[in-house]
């Protein structure tokens, strides 16, 4: 839909298809959008065991040595008819052998799950689940559930880099407010397909309702959408019928700066953090109602000279850091093979303490046997295995001309007192750190490679 995240959309799409068929053809091997999709494609399957990409050739091009190896569909000779059934016979192939697979003596599938243990399985993108080994418990969160749980406060903000796991901590504050009795909601603010501040607000009361949170004949989401003081009111008001204690989540808050006009929007939830404020001065039994979000710019730009009715100066925000090389170390240990010192030396300087790209390090030395120091001593020739991620922060660069600018002017063990803070951005988006001297470098040994000149 107009306005989605490119990136995470094909993203998604990645992760919930089977197969991909590639058309390939001149033009499309010179777009970095196919070559995104195909590169992140081969990287789930390297050895094509389970046909994931099933390339398709147009026009005399010259095929990537990494795709050449695949068996393709010829589309320069024969009819449409002949190569769809032929790339329709291939998709059924797949479809039998996992049949066959599913039908198959239940000692051995038995044997099979016993055997599949965390150590050849890597999450790659999305929020990582609580209760997953993977999931790497950060220093911070402490202080963040403590502040979450004071009485005095409203509004938390998780902020920082895409990628770095701020929907997966989001993830685990809610868990453990559920175990503390407390009702909760989480909606993804990138998905409500809103174009202004009363679409916005309508969607967030639907998705609140469809979550259980309350219940108290709202008007039609048309009506809603159409009338801002309507969804403003309502949106208030109905948040007074929740039945206890209610923790709403907002993630990828950053989506207001598409809508149209973001005013009303801080406003509504300013004024409604101080209904719960005054709620709870009163000693009322109605609940009180929190909001945290997660956004990967700093909030105080996202209130857009609105800070005096904005939902940012009552809380507390929170950078999300990159992971240190004790939390680094704690996602090794999942793996025995791989954990020990060199390797957690190696992945420190592959990714920094990226968790995206650890995680997809960890993958590709699992799944296609090149180890970690392999990629840390030579990065440039295995970049490509970290399509995704790296594709990932190139958008984000792509939309920010503020950000794009201070690349161009940026180089690497610059000095601080030389180049200022003209390196802000570059800073919040986990591209570059600063050093105790003052100094400026990549993050990483694959962002050097990817970004540097």
């Amino acid at each position: 839909m107009p306005g989605d995240d490119v990136v995470h959309t094909i993203e998604v799409a990645l992760a919930q298809s089977r197969h991909v068929v590639l058309v390939l053809s001149a033009e499309a091997l010179g777009s970095r959008w196919v070559t995104l999709e195909w590169t992140s494609s081969l990287h789930r399957d390297p050895d094509a065991a389970a046909r994931s990409i099933i390339p398709v050739v147009t026009d005399s091009c010259r095929v990537p040595l990494t795709l050449a190896r695949l068996k393709f569909v010829d589309a320069r000779i024969g009819t449409t008819e002949a190569h769809a059934e032929e790339v329709l016979r291939s998709i059924d192939l797949n479809a039998a052998r996992r049949h066959i697979d599913a039908s198959a003596d239940q000692t051995a599938a038995r044997s099979i799950e016993e055997s599949a243990k965390p150590t050849s399985s890597v999450q790659l993108g999305g929020s990582v689940p609580q209760d997953s080994p993977l999931y790497v418990v950060r220093h911070q969160e402490e202080s963040l559930h403590v502040r979450l749980f004071e009485n005095s406060t409203t509004a938390l903000s998780v902020w920082g880099p895409r990628q770095m796991g701020k929907s997966s901590m989001i993830g685990r504050a809610l868990h453990v407010a559920r175990a503390k009795g407390v009702q909760t909601a989480r909606i993804d603010c990138s998905t409500l397909g809103a174009a202004d501040a009363a679409q916005f607000l309508a969607a967030i009361a639907d998705e609140l309702s469809d979550q259980g949170i309350y219940y108290d004949g709202p008007p039609s989401f048309e009506q809603l959408s159409e009338s801002l003081p309507l969804a403003t009111r309502y949106f208030r008001r109905l948040f007074r019928n929740v039945a206890g204690p209610t923790i709403v989540a907002l993630d990828e808050f950053d989506y207001i700066r598409r809508l149209e006009d973001a005013e009303p929007v801080l406003g509504t939830l300013r004024g409604l953090l101080d209904d719960s404020v005054r709620v709870r001065e009163q000693r009322d039994r109605r609940a009180t109602i929190k909001l945290l979000f997660g956004c990967y710019e700093h909030p105080v730009r996202l209130e857009d000279g609105y800070s005096h009715r904005s939902p940012f100066n009552i809380g507390f925000h929170f950078r999300i850091e990159p992971l240190d090389r004790e939390e680094l170390s704690a996602l090794l240990a999942v793996f025995p093979a791989l954990h020990d010192p060199a390797n957690l030396e190696a992945l420190w300087n592959i990714c920094g303490g990226h968790p995206y790209l650890a995680q997809q390090a960890i993958h590709v030395t699992l799944t296609a046997n090149i180890s970690l120091e392999s990629i840390s001593s030579d990065p440039r020739t295995y970049i490509g295995h970290f399509a995704m991620p790296l594709m990932t922060l190139r958008h984000q660069l792509d939309s920010d001309p503020e950000a794009t600018a201070a690349l161009a002017g940026f180089t690497d063990g610059a000095e601080y007192e030389r180049q200022g803070r003209q390196f802000s951005k570059l800073l919040e988006l986990g591209l570059v750190h600063e050093d105790d001297h003052g100094r400026f470098w990549f993050a990483n040994a694959l962002f050097r490679v990817a970004f540097g000149k």
